[in-house]
This record gives structure tokens, C-alpha cells and sequence, in this order.
């Protein structure tokens, strides 16, 4: 499944600085990944994924860009040295008495390199090696590279190969690696700011699950994945996460669009659109309510090409919005779950009628204020959870553990979980259990002890209470 790339497919790109890019993979095509050059997509297709390249070309020829698989040694030959050597306080000396060189006194600024910005592009432009020779010169340049230590100049090095090595590792995109990329790189909000480990909780507490591996007849009369009604403001990335737990999208389709849908596309029949006022009011929509009036085939014969298809395409439509909002108006569904901007408790007087007996509920807020009002209507004894799920970097150090100060903020994400329960329309009587043995109880008074039945007495609230 994720074993090499395909044509048309989407992957990630990730970058020497750390970033990641994501592109589809589109045969005879350039891929351009910025300032870290292009190359032709045809070079990477039907490669194993996790694999590092390194562009190399020739100035001033064409298609003369090939790419260079990176071995694993050589990633790691120039590894840092382990964290935290070099950071005491104290002055450490050799057997011999003499100090060990220290950057303490070593001032790094601009004056110490010799290149200037003109002569590092024109570098660039007549580079061949992936970036090898600008390094190579601006460490040649360099005025005080002589006064850093092993950690300093580690750090140095591997400063200017992430800004000029051309470099980069194809990675399969999945959800997980979609939500980070959303929420690190790209826009947060249109996603509501959803972390990967709450699209978890999101699906574990949803219950939703892959039914297994069966065929088509047996997919559509045993129903093994559950019908789930979402509600989804977040651009689709629910849902997707969602099929890919019921293994609907297998981890590789994505760019499904609803407006113009691929009849090959795994979520073409998996997915069903309805709109508020389709689930609300059916009539007040023109779609829904405004059926085509049927021609009949000896005038449609009579029909041109363009005209019988655009009949075709709107007798159809209507049938499949017809289908598909009495099927949701029905109800049934085995799972409520919502991502929305809007109120949850507007979206709730509408949607829990739809749900059946024991299907659990779940609604995402990035904040909590909505969800407690959802508590007070949903929750007479008033005992709820808050529970602390989001996952945060730590800095630790002597004396300095604290969250990285360099992590982004934003909301914090609240989920509210419940189960639909139906009450019972017969009466529930409570008789005991019948083949319990009685305790005899024996009382002493003035007249011969005697053995004493178990009787019946009145409490203070007017039930009946046996006691022994």
C-alpha cells in the first residue's frame, strides 16, 4: 500500500529546512520544490517511498537534472554530536594541564565570512553537486572556523545544508501527516485546528472501525463499517480520517471532490452529501422538490446530443438527491459525529432523532464553552470529565523544563462524548430474586421465644421494604 509511488498520486516532499511540500506526482511533469530546484517527476515513480535524492544538473544544458539516491551511511556519517556535551560550566582541561578549546570567547557575526551575497549566488547558479560547493566554500571562508568546537561546528554545517543542500525525501501522505501539514504549515483554522491525536480520539470514541475484508455483496447486505452522519467543517478532513479507519480510502486517494465526483474514486459510493435544509426542510429545496418533467423516448429520439444528455444529467440528479435525503432522513445511523462551527446544540435538536439506540455521539470544539452548554442539556447529574489529551514538546534541561518556546499555540480542542439511550416504553418490574434463601430472625420477649417470619413495614417514603 505504501510500498512505492504511482502515477497521479499525491506525496509529500520533505525538505532539507525541515518543511514539507505537498505535490501530485503527474507523469512527464517537473516537480518544483522552490529553492531546492526541480526535477522530472518520471525519475521518482515506481521508487520505495523513505528514500532520500539529491538533485544534481548542468547549467546551462537541458534535461540534464538526474537524481541520486542518498545511502543511509552517509545520512548519518556527519550526526551531531549528543546533545549537551560542551554545555557545562566549568573550564574542562586536558591531562596536561592546558584548557579545552571553548566558544565562549568566539563572536559569530557577518564580518567572519568573506563571501559576499553576489558571490553565494553566482555559487548557486554554477553549482553541479547539490549544494556540495557552497558549503564547501563558505566553510573555506570562513575567518573563525578555526575557534569553534566539534558541537559548534556541527551545528554550523548543518545550518547551511539545510539552507543550500538540494535534498528532499519522499514520504506517503496519509491523514495523519495531513493534519500536521494543515496545522504546521498551512492554514489552522480550516481545520479547525484539529491535532492528529484528537482525529483519533475523534474515531476511537465514534466507534468507527474497518469491518474486514469482504466482498461486495456481503459489504452491502451486512452493512460491517456502519452508517455515520457527520458533520463536517473542516474542509473533509474527518471524513477522510474516517474512511481511512473503515479502509475506504486505503491510505492513498485523496482530492475527492464533491461538485464533480470520479466514478473511480473509493468514496464515490461510500460518501452521501445532504445539505441543512435538504435534512431540515426537503421541500423549501428546488433540487429536491422540482422533479423534471419525463419526456417520453419517441420525443426524447428527437432530442440532439447535448440537449438528451443535459436531460439525462438533470433526471438523474434529481433521483440521486431524492434517494439520498430520504435515506438520511430515515434516520438509522449508527453514529453521530460533528466538527462544526456552528452551535451544537442547534445542530443536536436535528440530528439525535437520527441516530439509533446506543450509537455514541461525539462532537470536536477547539473550545470548551459550547460543549458545556451541551452538558447542561444533556447531563442532569452534572458530573463531566475534563480531560487534558493534547500532546506538547518539552525542553528539559537542568533547571529549564518547560514547554518549547518555540511550539505554536492555538486552541486546545475539547471532545464531547455520549451514548444515545432510548427509553423503554413497558413497565419494569422489580420482583427480586426468588431463590434467595431467608435469613430466619429470632426475637426474645417475656412470652417463650418463638420464631419470628419475615414481615412487612412501612417506610417513611410509603414503599414497601422486606425486611429479615
Amino acid at each position: 500500500m505504501h510500498s512505492y509511488v504511482r502515477p497521479n498520486q499525491f506525496v509529500a516532499f520533505k525538505l532539507p529546512s525541515e518543511a514539507t511540500r505537498i505535490q501530485k506526482v503527474v507523469p512527464n511533469t517537473q516537480i518544483s520544490l522552490g529553492k531546492y530546484g526541480a526535477f522530472p517527476a518520471n525519475q521518482i515513480i515506481g521508487r520505495p517511498f523513505y528514500l532520500t535524492f539529491e538533485i544534481h544538473e548542468t547549467p546551462g544544458q537541458a534535461d540534464s537534472t538526474y537524481l541520486r539516491i542518498v545511502s543511509a551511511a552517509e545520512l548519518h556519517a556527519e550526526s551531531l554530536i549528543t546533545e549537551g556535551e560542551g554545555d557545562g560550566d566549568d573550564v574542562e582541561v586536558n591531562e596536561d594541564g592546558t584548557p579545552v578549546r571553548s566558544n565562549r570567547e568566539t563572536i559569530d557575526d557577518r564580518s567572519t565570512q568573506k563571501l559576499t551575497l553576489e558571490e553565494i549566488l553566482a555559487l548557486k547558479k554554477e553549482s553541479t553537486g547539490a549544494g556540495r560547493e557552497i558549503i564547501a566554500k563558505l566553510l573555506e571562508s570562513h575567518q573563525a572556523l578555526d575557534q569553534k568546537t566539534a558541537f559548534s561546528l556541527a551545528k554550523y554545517k548543518l545550518r547551511k545544508e539545510k539552507k543550500y543542500m538540494k535534498r528532499f525525501t519522499v514520504i506517503p501522505l496519509d491523514v495523519s501527516l495531513l493534519t500536521n501539514y494543515m496545522l504546521e504549515d498551512k492554514d489552522a483554522a480550516r481545520t479547525m485546528e484539529l491535532r492528529d491525536e484528537l482525529i483519533g480520539l475523534i474515531g476511537c470514541w465514534g466507534n468507527v472501525h474497518h469491518g474486514g475484508s469482504t466482498s461486495f455483496d456481503e459489504t452491502v447486505t451486512s452493512k460491517p463499517n456502519g452508517r455515520y452522519l457527520v458533520v463536517d467543517d473542516t474542509g473533509g478532513l474527518v471524513v477522510a480520517a474516517l474512511a481511512e479507519r473503515m479502509g475506504i480510502l486505503l491510505l492513498k486517494y485523496f482530492g475527492y471532490e464533491q461538485d464533480s465526483p470520479s466514478d473511480t474514486h473509493p468514496l464515490y459510493t461510500n460518501l452521501k452529501t445532504v445539505s441543512f435544509m435538504q435534512l431540515l426542510d426537503p421541500m423549501a429545496d428546488n433540487i429536491y422538490s422540482e422533479e423534471p418533467s419525463v419526456v417520453p423516448e419517441e420525443e426524447l429520439a428527437t432530442y440532439k446530443a447535448s440537449k438528451r444528455s443535459a436531460y439525462h444529467r438533470k433526471r438523474g440528479r434529481w433521483m440521486r438527491v431524492r434517494k439520498v435525503v430520504d435515506e438520511a432522513r430515515a434516520g438509522g445511523f449508527d453514529g453521530l459525529i460533528i466538527a462544526s462551527l456552528m452551535s451544537p446544540t442547534s445542530i443536536l435538536k436535528y440530528t439525535v432523532p437520527l441516530v439509533g439506540g446506543s450509537a455514541p455521539i461525539t462532537i470536536y470544539s477547539p473550545t470548551v464553552e459550547p460543549l458545556t452548554e451541551v452538558m447542561d442539556l444533556y447531563s442532569t447529574a452534572r458530573k463531566n470529565a475534563y480531560i487534558a489529551r493534547k500532546l506538547r514538546v518539552w525542553q528539559v534541561l537542568p533547571g529549564r523544563t518547560h514547554p518549547l518556546m518555540s511550539g505554536r499555540g492555538g486552541a486546545e480542542g475539547y471532545i464531547f462524548h455520549g451514548i444515545r439511550v432510548i427509553p423503554t416504553q413497558e413497565i419494569i418490574e422489580a420482583a427480586g430474586n426468588p431463590g434467595r434463601k431467608r435469613r430466619k430472625v429470632t426475637k426474645e420477649t417475656e412470652t417463650p421465644t418463638q420464631t419470628q417470619t419475615p414481615t412487612e413495614t412501612q417506610t417513611g417514603s410509603g414503599d414497601v421494604e422486606m425486611t429479615s
